[in-house]
This record gives C-alpha cells, structure tokens and sequence, in this order.
C-alpha cells in the first residue's frame, strides 16, 4: 500500500506525484499506455531518422510555470530550446506577421502592415508586464486565487481593473479592431485564441489570445532537446530518485470507495492497490465521475452536471518527414517554430463557423510545427521534422470540401483528409508536398486510443469557454481539486485551470490532499495566515504563548504525545522510500520518510531574495511548508519570486542597512505571518578589483550590506526568534576563510559577518535560539553566472586549484541549506568538501599568498579594472554615500 495512488502518468499526474513525494509520501502512478508522459511524448514513428512529437511540442505555459520551476527539472537533464522566432502567420498575399524573441522584433513586424501598430503592441505588452506575476499566480493556483486578485485589484486600481476585466472578456475580433489598424497584430491575437477552442467571435477569446501571445513574447514556445517526451522522462527520474513508482500498462478500472472515503484503486488485470491517505485521478471529469466512481457515491447533481460537459473541438493531426526546408513564399515564416496558417480573421471565423455548425472545415486553420528548425536533433542536417493539426468537431454532420468525410475515419478518409491539410500549407508554401518523405496522420479515433483522456481528439481536457472555466470548471460550483468522495482528487485538465502543459491541476491536486492530512490546529493558522494578529498573542504562528520555554521547533513530539496528528504514533525512526534512515517529520527534494517538516507551518524571513540562493532557498522552504517573508530593496523582484510560491508569502522592500526600514518590515511580518522561526541573513553585493584602485565609497557599501546588514536583520528578529527559540542563519563564504586578493571589501564583510555570527550564538545559545553559518563557495547566481567573463574574477579563480573553480548550482545550495535550517546546523557546507578548507584554514592564506605572488609577478595586478557591482542585485543597489 502507497500513502496515494495517482491514476495516469501524464504531466499532471506526475507532477502530483512529485509534489506528494516532496512531502515524504510514498507514491504509485498507474498508467495504462505502455510508456508515461500522457500527450508529453515524441517517438521515430514517422521516419527512423526523425524525431516526432506524438501530440504536444511547443511549451510555453511550461516555460512560466512556477509549479514546473519550482521542480527544478533541469537537474535530471531537461533541456529547452527555442527557434529563432516564435509564431509567424503569413497571408497568401506575401505579408507576414511575426511574434519574436523581443517586442522589438515583433512590433517592426506590426508597423509594415499599418504604422503605429508597433506602439500599439508595445502598450499591450506594457500592460502584461505590469500584471504578469499576479495573472499567473491566478492562472496557477486553485479558485479562488484571493491574493492574486487582490494584489492586481490594489495595483490597477478600480477603473484599471474594470479595464483590464474589459479587455478579457472581449471577443478577440474586437480586441484587434480596437488595438490595431492593420492586420497583422488582429491575426497574431486571433491565430494564439484558436490554439484553444474560442473562435474570434467568442468572448473571453480576446483574452485568451492576449495571453498566449504574451507567453510568447516573454517566455518564447520552447521545446525540449530531444523530443517533448523528455519532459515526461525529468518527471519520472524526479519522481524515481524521491522513491515514487511508475507503472505502466496498468489501466485502472475502478476506485474503491470504502466507508465514505476513496481506499484505492482496482486495475484491468484484476490487482489492486492500496491508498493510505488519497487517490488523484489524472483522468476527464467525464471518466471519473460515474465512470471510475460509480455513481452510487456520487450526488445527483454532480452526475447531472457531468452530462452537460463540454468537450472540445477534436484533432487531426500529420506528422511529416521533410527533404528540405519547408517553402515558405514569406521569409517571416522560415524561422518561426509555431506558423499559423489561415488567410486572415476573416478566414478564421469561416473556419469556427463551420465547426459550429458540424462540419468538417474545407480550408482548415492550421497550427504548423517546424521540430528541427526550434531543435536541430530532431533531424538529420538539411531536413526538417514538421507537423500541423487542425480542429474538427466532436461531432461530424457534413463534409464542407464536399467530398464525403463522415468521420467514420477509415484508411480513405484520414488520407482525403490528410491532402487537404497538404494543399492548405501549399498555399502558403508552393512546392511543399514535393519535399514529404513520410507522413504519419492521427484521426481522432487514433489520439483516443493512445491516451484515453483525448475523447474524440479533445486536447484541451474540456472547452475552454467561459461557461466551462473558473468555477464552473468541469461544472458549477466546482474549480478546485477536491471532490465529493473524500480522499479523492480531480488532478487533470479537467480541473482548473486547465488545458496546457503546466502541471497546475495535478499541484493543486496534490496539495489539496497535503491539507486533508494537515493537524486541525495548523489548517486554522494556515486560514488566518493573512489577518492581523495581536502583536503579543503567543510564541510562532499565533500559538498561545506557554508558561514553560516553548520547544525548538526541530525536535519532533514524542510518539502518542497527543495534538491530534495521525502520524503520531509512527516510529522516531524508520527508513525511507530508498531504504535509509532519517527522522520522522523530514521532508525535502530528495526524498524521505513520512511526515511534515518541522518547518511546516512556521515563518522564515530570506533577506536578499530577489535571486539566486535566496529565491532558490524560499522555493525550498516553502515546499517544506513553511511560510516566507522576503526583505530587500528590489521590490519587483521580490514580488515575482513570492507569485511562486506554495505557502502564504509576502515581499517587503527595505534595503538592510537601513535599521529602522527593517523594523517596520518586522512589524508587517509578525503582523501577516507571524512571529519569524527562522531568519536567514543572505542579502550581499560584492565587487572585484586591485585595493589600490578601489573606490572606497562602493568599497565601504560591500560592507555595509554584508556585515552591517547581517547584524540589522538579527536584531530586529532576535526577540522573535528567542521567543520561538528560532534559527539564525548567516550565509558567509569561502571568502571568510581565507582572504583572497581582488575580493578585499567582500572577504572582510564575510569574515566579519562570520564572527559576529559566533558571537551571537554563545550570547544566545542558553536561551534556546540556535545561531548557523553557511559556507558557500563559487554558487552559480547572476552575480558570479559567467566569472571567466570578468577580468577579477578570472584571476581571482586562477589562484584556486582546479576542483575549487567549479561553479555550483544554486537549486542544489539551497536544497543543502533547507536541510541545515530542518536541523538547526551550526555550520553547512556547500558544496562538501568546503569542510576541508575550514578544517585547515590556518594553511590557506600563506598559500593564497605565495599563489598570488607567483600569479601577480607575471601580469602585475594593477593592470586589473574594477567590475563596480557584480550582478544584477549588484546594479540594483543604491549608489553608495560619498
């Protein structure tokens, strides 16, 4: 038995399945295909030399996911890659709009179809800048997203907010009539709504259009390296290293629903498998509700509701091997990954106009995949990997090409089809069919059979009107995960927010079951979190204040000592999912035994979190549970880095060397979250270059934010962490070790920061308040990202022996330091070895020296400029005082 079975090993499904395991559950996905990844998966079907993508291929809801970032995928080989431009739509008289990597690119491609289009694009894109964190908190969080509401509520102000509200809820025909004077940006708007299925004339598609154009113009479509069956692969290894399983070839047929409450599920081949804690099906509203529940445990009107649902258009899709290049008559298109193919908005309507009324379109709208132009290894050199799809209806009345298509898709329909959607790209690229080396066409009826989810070749799990959104999605009254059966959860694109690879459904599934096994009393301070709370009302996390020294919060409560957690009575210790050993309560990306983090539910205060370590660190603790409070003086960014998170959050802007800008931080934070368990010191800027030549102004102000900064953030928290017997961390460096030359101002601010560190750990030790310093060394961050780039930099690792030039990355750092703040560490090492240096540090600076000495002889260090600030945190700062 599993402490949760997930039905389905699409993206959403093993995203749960990641999340779950986060949290130190044991986790089984069933999968009934022969391979995971849903409709994530590429194969050499069309041609051995050919890489195709069986369903989807371009991402960029993945792109600006947080719930993807926060997996860090990259670190188990997921690589993006991005064509030169990102969505082209040509027209048969030559023209041809373009969505490039910049807005400047895209809106010189608006001005040549009528001037002032680029500006007009400018101010769309102006306006998505502006709302961006809060549109994708909202897009990526379960309904109702309240802070994200509120904060685009507070910043657009009403009558910005009814604007905006206008803007989305247009019919995009309307919205490019009202923004543009030519066509161009009207067919990119238009073409970017009916990758949904929202004709121009729908409302709500105006929106819907903006949005994944501004995808675009942010994030790019990327595709991964290899085939999009590489992102399903990262999921699964993830998955694999926190001791989750995968199998596949195991269609479950039924959840067993046994007291009330889903128990687990029974499989096609007569097995089945146990769920201690909860079931997550990534499968259609349709095929759960009445299909794997019966319907004996539903509501009537749940079951009545389900009758009304709504699929969306169905697919037919072609994958081709090409000789060449594809023909484009419009040189805009030839580097675009995505190209939309219909001649104008006026075609576009003709072609969701006869879908509505059930006919197969005459001139289908194509979406056109150029595979090896955004990655070159999907074909051999010279040759191009490509599809298009276009949309059909559910349910097939007439042929509009009058030649008899019925949708009974035999072998002489799928290939009448098929040339049609050849001849509609000869339109726009004469010569194309001439290069087909191979093609390979999904019907419907074939997208079904290779994941049961595409009913009819719906690939949007459900319409995405706005009769089927929000809460009313996959009926009214619903839009969140949790369904009536408890212990059951909806973590498909059936749920909100749904369609696209972005894993959202499957987090808020998974989430919504971690708080069905959450402590009654830490569910209720996690539905205060946000309130005011009486600045004297208790210890942490407004519990009453206790007569006795409160607990640290790393020690666990003993077995059976009551609060009312069913993970009471389990072992201290026991193994994990990988068969080793640790306490109960850990939690962390690499997997462990069960139970929440110590840190679940307690305030953490990051300062300098903008970025790098810090932001990677708050994504870290806040997967662990734990509430975040970010300090710094770049507002914005800060802000961004809060959208992502999981738990309550909140971002403050004050620069931390300004004492009494830090105390009304404080003030907000016990006022919001609470009282501060845990303060992590890292905001820090450095500059590199001869003393000699220093400005000492900048040279002052490295050390002002450093060490100055480090002792204003622990006196204004120490009385919350005294009450809390809290954890101080100082993120110090190598650098405190042993001075190293052209780093002099950062290497005294670090030494400095180091021992005030062990001053205030024996001045508070006796009173229950733990005191950590991290040493770090060479973390990849914006601030030291490329250092053979910068002149001091370069040097400065010259002088280290080559094991000690490599750059780590910050994701792993961070994951380090959560779990020295789980354990209250003294000290943290990262990476490892750094132990080494600290054990003999007396060594070191003699043999920095003498290093330095045969180094410098030879090139002479004056020689060597200043960089100024490093990094972008670097630019941020405010100039130092003369």
């Amino acid at each position: 038995m599993s402490d949760a079975v997930v039905v389905g090993a699409g993206p959403n499904g093993l995203v749960a399945a990641n999340v779950l395991a986060d949290a130190g559950w044991s986790v089984t996905v069933l999968e009934e295909q022969p391979v995971p990844g849903g409709a994530v998966r590429h194969d050499r079907g069309v041609h051995p030399d050919f890489v195709s993508d069986v369903f989807s291929s371009f991402y960029p809801l993945a792109a600006a996911s947080p719930v993807l970032a926060r997996l860090g995928l990259e670190e188990y080989g997921l690589r993006w890659s991005h064509a030169p431009g990102v969505v082209a739509h040509p027209l048969t008289d030559g023209r041809c709009a373009v969505l490039g990597r910049s807005p400047g690119t895209t809106a010189d491609s608006l001005d040549a179809f009528a001037p002032g289009d680029g500006a007009a694009w400018r101010r769309l894109y102006d306006l998505w800048e502006g709302v961006r964190p809060d549109v994708l908190e909202a897009l990526f969080t379960p309904f109702p997203p309240v802070r994200a509401t509120a904060r685009l509520a507070g910043r657009l102000r009403a009558a910005g907010a009814l604007r905006l509200a206008r803007t989305l809820a247009l019919p995009v025909r309307r919205l490019g009539e009202e923004e543009f004077g030519g066509e161009g940006g009207r067919i990119l708007l238009a073409g970017n709504a009916l990758h949904a299925d929202l004709p121009p004339e729908a409302a709500g598609s105006g929106g819907f259009g903006w949005l994944m154009a501004m995808l675009g113009q942010s994030y790019g479509f990327p595709v991964p390296v290899g085939g999009s069956g590489e992102l399903a692969r990262a999921l699964v290894a993830r998955l694999a290293a926190r001791g989750g399983r995968v199998l596949c070839g195991r269609r479950v047929t039924e959840v067993v629903v046994r007291g009330g409450r889903a128990v687990g599920v029974r499989t096609a081949d007569g097995g089945s498998v146990g769920a201690a804690r909860a079931v997550l099906a990534d499968v259609s509203a349709p095929a759960l509700y009445g299909g794997l529940v019966a319907a004996e445990h539903l509501p009537a009107q749940l079951l009545a509701d389900v009758r009304r649902f709504q699929w969306d258009f169905g697919t037919f899709k072609v994958d081709w091997a090409l000789d060449g290049p594809v023909p484009w008559q419009c040189a805009g298109a030839v580097g675009a990954g995505t190209v939309h193919l219909a001649d104008g908005v006026d075609e576009l309507t003709r072609f969701a106009a006869q879908l509505a009324m059930d006919r197969v379109p005459d001139r289908p709208f194509l979406l056109f995949g150029q595979m090896t132009t955004s990655d070159a290894t999907r074909s051999p050199a010279g040759t191009e990997s490509a599809w298009a799809y276009t949309h059909l209806p559910q349910r097939i009345r007439s042929d509009a090409g009058d030649e008899g298509l019925r949708g009974t898709w035999s072998g002489r329909e799928q290939d009448v089809m098929a040339d049609r959607v050849e001849r509609q790209v000869e339109r726009f690229a004469p010569g194309f069919r001439a290069l087909v080396r191979a093609r390979r066409v999904l019907a419907p009826p074939t997208l079904q059979s290779l994941d049961r989810n595409l009913h009819g070749g719906a690939i949007n799990g459900g319409t995405a009107s706005m009769h089927q959104q929000l809460f009313f999605r996959p009926g009214p009254g619903a839009g969140r995960p949790e369904t009536p059966v408890p212990g059951l959860f909806l973590a498909s694109a059936g749920a909100h927010p749904g369609g696209g690879v972005h894993g959202a459904p499957g987090a808020n599934a998974a989430r919504a079951a971690l708080r069905r096994r959450t402590p009654a009393a830490l569910t209720a301070v996690r539905r205060r979190a946000g309130r005011a709370a009486a600045p004297d009302a208790g210890g942490a996390d407004g519990r009453p204040a206790l007569p006795h020294r409160p607990r640290p919060y790393g020690e666990q409560r003993a077995p059976g000592a009551g609060g009312g957690h069913r993970g009471d009575e389990e072992a201290t210790v026991r193994p994990t999912a990988a068969g080793r050993t640790g306490r109960t309560g850990r939690t962390g990306r690499t997997g462990g035994p069960r139970g929440r983090s110590p840190l679940a539910g307690r305030t953490v205060v990051i300062t300098g979190a903008a970025r790098g370590v810090g932001a990677a660190l708050a994504r870290e603790l806040a997967g662990r549970g734990a509430r975040i409070a970010l300090i710094g003086h770049e507002g914005a960014a800060l802000e961004a880095v809060a959208n992502t998170l999981p738990t309550p959050s909140l971002a403050l802007e004050a620069d931390v060397t300004d004492a009494d800008a830090l105390r009304d931080a404080a003030r907000a934070v016990r006022g919001r979250l609470g009282r501060a368990s845990v303060v992590v010191a890292n905001a820090g800027i450095a500059q590199a270059g001869p003393f000699e030549t220093a400005d000492l102004g900048s040279w002052r102000r490295v050390v002002d934010v450093n060490l100055t900064g480090s002792a204003h953030t622990a006196a204004v928290f120490q009385q919350d962490l005294l009450l809390t017997r809290g954890y101080f961390l100082q993120i110090a460096s190598t650098a405190a070790l042993t001075g190293m030359p052209l780093m002099s101002a950062y290497c005294a601010a670090k030494a400095g920061a180091e021992a005030f560190a062990h001053a205030l750990r024996a001045e508070t030790a006796h009173r229950g308040m733990a005191v950590g310093i991290a040493y770090l060394h060479w973390i990849g961050t914006d601030m030291i990202d490329q250092p053979d780039q910068v002149p001091a930099l370069r040097e400065v690792r010259t002088l280290l022996p080559p094991p000690a030039r490599h750059v780590s990355a910050a994701h792993k750092a961070a994951t380090r330091l959560a779990r020295a703040v789980e354990d209250r560490r003294a000290a943290v090492y990262v990476p490892p070895w750094v132990r080494v240096i600290q054990a003999g540090r007396v060594a070191w600076p003699p043999l920095v020296a003498r290093r330095a000495r045969l180094r410098f002889g030879d090139t002479g260090e004056r020689t060597i400029g200043q960089t100024g600030p490093l990094g972008p945190g670097g630019a941020a700062d405010p100039p130092p005082a003369r």
